[in-house]
Order: C-alpha cells, then structure tokens, then sequence
C-alpha cells in the first residue's frame, strides 16, 4: 500500500474499513430541507439519491514517524456483536491491509480520538477460546479522562443500548491487558504525532495533528469525527445527530476549517468516502468550500 501524505521518515496511510450509503439524511442530520438542491447536486461517493442516504466510509490512519507506528481509529471490527445490522458481525480485511503496512506486533501506539463504536472496534480480536484480547499486543492504547469518565458514566448508557455494549468487547480488555494509557492533552502520541482536545462529538473527542519533521509545520490533521460528510463543509453549523455536544461541535469544527482554509492543510476525514485528502478554501464570505489542492 502506498502511503497518502509523506515528508522525510514520516509516512500517512489510510485503511478504508468499508463504505456504504450508511445513513438516511434525516437520521444523521436535522433539519436539512433547505440544503435538499446541494445534496441532489452531491455526486454518488457522497449521496445515494434511490435510497435518500449518506454515502460514508470507516476509515483508519497508520502514521509512521520517527522509527514509530501509530494507529489513529480503530474501525467498527470484525465479529462484534452490534445491534445495527450493517455493524453486527462485519466481516472485512482491514487487518490484512493494516498488516501490509507494519506487522500488529510493532505497532507502538493506538489513539481512539473519541470513543464511539465505530472507531474503537479493531482496539480487540477474538483469540482462539473466543475471548476478546488486544489487536495490538506491544502497544499503548491511549486514552484521555474526559471520554473514559463519558463512556463509563450514565450518559452513555443510551449510547452503548443504542449499539451494543462495545466497552465490554472493544475498550474494557485493553484495560485489563493493562495495555490502556489516559493522558493529559495536548500530548505526544510519538514523534510528530501530536493529540489536541477538539470536544463535540464526545467530551474528550480528539483530532490528531501530524508534522512535517523537517519544518515542524503541520503535515495534515486526521479529524476524527470533527467533520461526518463533505455537506458540513460548506455548513459547519450541521451537526451529526449523534453528538453529544452540539454547539461545542460546531465550534469545533470551524475552527478546524478555517486553519485548513488559512494553511491549505489537508483534513483526513475518515468518514469521507469521497475525498481522502480533504482541502478547504474559504469562499470570501465567512465560509468555506472544498478546494482541489493545497495553497
């Protein structure tokens, strides 16, 4: 696999879990009648119009930086047991492509940026007695407290009846395999791998910044769910349905745009099945609109 983004000893890849018209409009974004002429205009790697859904991706990032292996969003998993049916027993070849880049067993860092179920899954594998043990086996999965004290808390317990109970078998075993890390942020995942707090989807929700290690500058920013679809570009007031922080969301969010507009870094956004390198322009009014390249 060839990398997306690389500077010196520094290599980007993306892992595409899969993509799918996942979700229906109305259930990932409320109130979007009056965007309906720029979602009809949205080509098939972002919109499904037979079935009126949302074309996304789960997507993973291997950062390779400063002789370390870092795995940024570990996907939805193979085997676990969800009560959506497009995450209930996925099946798919995410460890193989993950395993053409760097063997499982030298990996050194896995970063969750928030904790949903759909980017801690690969966290744990089944082992031969059916057990769910770490993927990653010499690796430190990091973790901040605001998002550990979410998940354990009481507001997630709609979340984890929502989805099934992925603590159990994606987040709780790397805890006890005493492999799990909770940091202060910003923190140093590994050289030029920089966490940064980015609330909105989760309390501690996460988006990791890469650097150049020649200049320092930054290389790209993997979003985590900062930005779901490519529609929040040009509306960075559309906030997923699912976040637990709405208008710290969308703070979020145009923050994030407006340096990539200002910079011309790229946004990794994984959920984004149509562009793996997002850029951003602003569009001399106050926003912002996808740009084809860097400055």
């Amino acid at each position: 696999m060839r990398p997306l983004l690389s500077a010196g000893d520094t290599e980007v890849y993306r892992v595409e879990e899969y993509r799918s018209a996942m979700l229906p409009v109305e259930e990932m974004f409320l109130g979007t009648d009056p965007l309906r002429p720029q979602i009809a205009a949205l080509g098939p790697d972002d919109y499904e119009a037979g079935s009126d859904r949302l074309v996304m991706a789960s997507s993973s990032y291997v950062v390779r930086s400063g002789g370390k292996v870092v795995v940024v969003d570990a996907g939805v998993g193979n085997g676990k047991p969800r009560r959506r049916e497009m995450w209930s027993g996925l099946q798919t070849n995410w460890l193989e492509a993950v395993s053409s880049i760097a063997d499982p067993a030298d990996v050194d860092v896995v970063v969750n940026t928030h904790l949903h179920c759909d980017h801690v899954g690969w966290n744990t594998t089944a082992d031969a007695a059916g057990a769910w043990v770490p993927t990653f086996p010499n690796a430190r999965y990091l973790f901040n407290e605001l998002d550990r004290t979410f998940i354990t808390g009481p507001d997630a317990r709609g979340m984890l009846e929502r989805n099934g109970d992925f603590w159990v078998d994606s987040i709780a075993p790397v805890f006890a395999a005493e492999q799990a890390y909770v940091v202060g942020l910003p923190h140093v995942a590994a050289p030029g791998v920089v966490l940064e707090h980015a609330p909105g989807d989760t309390p501690g929700h996460m988006v990791v910044r890469v650097l150049d290690p020649s200049s320092g500058a930054t290389l790209a920013i993997i979003s985590g769910d900062a930005l779901h679809h490519v529609l929040q570009v040009a509306n960075p007031g559309l906030t997923s349905s699912f976040c637990s922080m709405k208008e710290t969301a969308e703070a979020t969010r145009r923050a994030l745009l407006e340096e990539c507009a200002a910079t011309g870094v790229p946004l990794l956004a994984g959920h984004v099945a149509s562009r793996e390198l997002l850029y951003v322009g602003a569009d001399g009014e106050g926003g912002f609109v996808i740009a084809d390249g860097s400055h």
